[in-house]
């Protein structure tokens, strides 16, 4: 407080007015409306390419946009410059901006107008995976005023919105950590409380891994994290229960799925199981490397 009871009682009116505002539910809101002004800001007003290999990423997408499956029998012609594409682990994002890149491309033929589609779709990623690692950090209890700070003083940071506003499979990697860390959380939370293995949990949780894995190497380092992390809580978990009390639940959660839901289950982790081998399996096999 200042010296004067009247500064002190406006010193304290103000305090309260702020710590108002940081609790605020509009406060996160805000945060994002701000980091989208001035990522769109970057995503119109930038000249093509930016940092971040802009323009190596874009030739990749329309590379993907020549066909439908993301397989290649061998390396395409004439895209030396862009590395072992058919064999690159890194290409989901590629791939999958590909088809909204398609259409737009076929409507619209300026190169500009093209890339500035692409960076709104990565901003609106980007956007998804703020969302996602505010409800990650919410489950840790952490009060609301500390999660607006930081949130705040995180889209404030230049790289952020210059990183959102432009074409860059980071802005997926980014919102793909915050959604296995979610998974992860939800599982071992069920897992450590309710005392519960949820097998519909456990495998959704491998197959967004796998899936994410082929969105940039980069990724596996944190899958051996969360790996880690998982191991050990099932061993505490095992040493919890019996083999046949856990047996007697995966069971009885078996009994209870219906076709609508096993079938989609099956076949997302068949086919996530199935992509990361092909890229990480057969690269171990054949280059002694993933």
């Amino acid at each position: 407080c200042l010296s004067t009871t009247r500064y002190c009682y406006y010193e304290l009116i103000i305090m309260k007015k702020l710590s108002d505002l940081l609790a605020s539910p509009k406060f996160f809101p805000v945060t994002v409306g701000i980091f989208w002004l001035n990522a769109l800001w970057i995503a119109f007003s930038v000249a093509f390419p930016m940092a971040y290999d802009e323009g190596y990423h874009l030739d990749i997408i329309r590379l993907y946009a020549q066909k439908w499956l993301p397989f290649w029998a061998d390396q395409p012609l004439n895209v030396d410059h862009l590395g072992a594409v058919y064999r690159d682990p890194s290409y989901i994002w590629h791939y999958l901006l590909s088809f909204p890149y398609r259409v737009f491309a076929h409507f619209f033929h300026s190169e500009m107008a093209q890339v500035i589609f692409l960076r709104l779709i990565d901003i609106v990623i980007f956007t998804v995976g703020l969302i996602l690692y505010r409800k990650l950090l919410e489950r840790t209890g952490v009060s609301k005023k500390l999660l607006n700070v930081v949130f705040m003083l995180l889209v404030l940071t230049p790289a952020v919105p210059f990183l959102a506003g432009q074409v860059n499979y980071d802005n997926l990697l980014f919102t793909v950590v915050a959604g296995i860390l979610v998974l992860t959380q939800r599982f071992i939370g069920e897992l450590t409380e309710k005392k519960r293995f949820n097998l519909q949990a456990f495998v959704l949780l491998i197959g967004v891994a796998a899936l994410s894995s082929l969105v940039k190497y980069a990724f596996l380092p944190i899958l051996m994290a969360l790996g880690v992390y998982m191991l050990v809580a099932l061993v505490r978990f095992y040493r919890r229960t019996t083999w046949k009390k856990l047996k007697k639940d995966l069971q009885k959660q078996v009994r209870s799925y219906t076709k609508s839901r096993i079938i989609p289950l099956s076949l997302f982790i068949i086919v996530s199981g199935s992509l990361f081998f092909e890229r990480y399996g057969v690269n171990l096999v054949r280059y002694h490397s993933p």
